[in-house]
């Protein structure tokens, strides 16, 4: 929002730096209107500012850890790899028959499955469409559970959507300025399929990395 030739461009910059853990910013009394103006016009009743942050910093990790290895043994990348939790190997692969997408391989690990899908970019920040798909088709939202024709003798699978340790759980200053609270976009376009795969060193950074979300008359629920 702010023109290239403002002289509080790089101060911003400084200060987006800091907050996603790349750098130090050194705070100023002076000189923050332009700043001031970003944050309201984002929070202006057309729009809101949600702050993301992944879950997989926190805690060594939890769900995390045991991606990471599956996907290591696997020989792939932790962005195409995904966490489906109280899935069966046997009703997978009756999904992936019925909702035509293509998992390079699956991993039974006690009432968890684990699915190999192929990666989207080299950096490895966004989800594979695949698992856009299930995540849109089989958990519209809050991972509710989602009845799909399988056309096998059961007739409909319930099933909830898979999971994914690095998306980035989204938070939004509550328009009395008091507190935050946990929201998404529309579930057309879940801002959560955005991924922060750990860094070395993230988990011990000062200020741990964060992507700042800034959206104008879009569609949002509370979880």
């Amino acid at each position: 929002l702010l023109p290239p030739s403002s002289p509080e461009l790089w101060h911003v910059q400084k200060l987006m730096a800091c907050a996603q853990g790349r750098g130090t910013f050194q705070a100023r009394s002076e000189n923050t209107q332009w700043l001031v103006a970003v944050l309201t016009w984002g929070l202006a009743p057309a729009g809101f500012v949600a702050v993301g942050q992944t879950s997989a910093l926190y805690d060594r990790g939890g769900p995390y850890d045991k991606l990471r290895q599956v996907a290591k043994r696997r020989g792939t990348s932790v962005a195409s790899t995904l966490w489906w939790p109280k899935m069966s190997r046997e009703c997978a692969d009756k999904l992936e028959s019925t909702l035509q997408f293509s998992a390079a391989w699956k991993e039974q690990q006690g009432e968890d499955c684990f699915i190999g899908l192929e990666a989207v970019d080299a950096c490895g920040q966004q989800l594979p469409k695949a698992a856009e798909l299930l995540c849109r088709v089989c958990g519209p939202f809050n991972g509710k559970e989602t009845f799909v024709w399988t056309r096998d003798k059961h007739g409909y699978t319930g099933v909830r959507p898979p999971r994914h340790p690095c998306a980035l759980n989204w938070y939004m200053p509550r328009r009395g300025g008091f507190g935050l609270m946990e929201v998404r976009v529309n579930w057309k376009s879940q801002v959560e399929t955005l991924l922060h795969v750990p860094q070395f060193g993230d988990r011990s950074a000062r200020s741990r990395p964060k992507a700042i979300l800034v959206a104008s008359g879009g569609e949002y629920h509370t979880v």
